[in-house]
């Protein structure tokens, strides 16, 4: 439990290095450095034993890869995603050491995250701490295909941003290739056309209200497109992130001044609004769409810090210190019992 401590109070920790991260762009890029090289080596050095047994399937993939001479022999039609068999085959002819898989997909994973914060976020620290402690991390360093996907979509996010949309679609075909449900993440195309006003809001709220109505037809026809079995929806838990979630939406509505004027803010909110409501979806459609939720809730990382941002000083001091507080404090609770303790290095196995 200490170590997780620790790795979630980095980010403040590294500020005493990095004190002027909001004033000089250079400071910023090297305290995201420093941050991202301590995460990706935490996520990276892990032993297979924390986590999911996810992370075990992966290695047994790259395992089967390093015995055989020829892609086409260790090509398996219809069982997983074209890129992802290509990228662990190709991983497999550099080094066929088991820890590179987690070590390479964890520089990748953390590389992407950083860039985003640095391009997105007001606060970086908030936007680190939240990766960490809010579900993120631990996703991604079990779930590794649909965490590489969840990367790629990070990338096509940006050039949606800039309006270049062929290279936004052509990015997320990619991100398909490791995980075909990478797909939802073309609705942000629709999103980024959309401004900030009452009736686009009437307009989400009715969209949303419909998708939950008519969920079970929605991941119907989600079965047939991924050729998969969804189904199974939960009754309890789930209530605190659903919580979170549904907060953090209410509080840049309320104080987000800029979601009129800034196309970008915007997008970024309605980014969030469809993780609340693919999040939703797993009470009433299948809980797999939790997983869905995760395309999108990387937007949380930069809305709440950004908006929290544009509070006087002390304001801002004290609600930066109760969102560590709150986000820490849960990330410890959540961990006990989980598959996650005790953290080890690969090299205690």
């Amino acid at each position: 439990m200490l170590t997780y401590f620790i790795i979630a109070l980095s980010p403040i920790l590294l500020l005493i290095f990095f004190p002027k991260i909001k004033f000089d762009d250079k400071n910023k890029r090297n305290y995201l450095i420093f941050c991202g090289i301590i995460l990706a080596l935490f996520m990276g050095l892990k032993s297979i034993s924390v986590g999911s047994s996810d992370s075990q399937n992966y290695l047994n993939m790259f395992l089967r890869a390093t015995k055989y001479s020829s892609f086409e022999r260790f090509f398996s039609y219809n069982t997983i995603e074209n890129g992802f068999q290509v990228f662990i085959y190709l991983l497999s002819r550099f080094s066929q050491n088991n820890q590179i898989l987690f070590i390479v997909t964890s520089m990748f994973f953390v590389a992407v995250l950083c860039y985003y914060v640095y391009n997105n976020s007001d606060n970086p620290t908030m936007s680190l701490i939240m990766f960490i402690t809010l579900g993120l991390m631990q996703f991604q360093m079990q779930g590794m295909r649909q965490a590489i996907a969840i990367s790629i979509c990070l990338i096509a996010y940006d050039f949606i941003k800039k309006e270049n949309y062929f290279f936004a679609i052509i990015t997320i075909l990619l991100a398909c290739q490791f995980h075909r449900t990478a797909i939802v993440f073309l609705v942000l195309l629709i999103f980024s056309k959309i401004p900030y006003r009452w009736w686009s809001m009437l307009l989400v709220i009715i969209a949303s209200v419909l998708t939950i109505v008519f969920a079970s037809e929605i991941i119907g026809f989600a079965n047939e497109l991924f050729d998969s079995e969804y189904d199974t929806t939960v009754t309890t838990g789930g209530y605190i992130a659903t919580a979170i979630h549904v907060l953090i939406i209410f509080f840049a509505m309320i104080f987000n001044k800029e979601l009129k004027y800034n196309r970008l803010e915007s997008l970024c909110f309605f980014t969030v609004v469809m993780c609340v409501v693919c999040y939703l979806l797993r009470y009433f459609g299948a809980v797999t769409a939790e997983r869905i939720s995760f395309y999108f809730s990387f937007a949380e990382l930069t809305i709440l810090p950004n908006t929290i941002e544009r509070f006087p000083g002390k304001i801002k001091r004290v609600l930066c210190g109760v969102v560590y507080c709150m986000c820490i404090g849960l990330f410890l609770y959540r961990l006990i019992g989980s598959s996650f303790i005790p953290y080890k290095f690969f090299w205690s196995d």
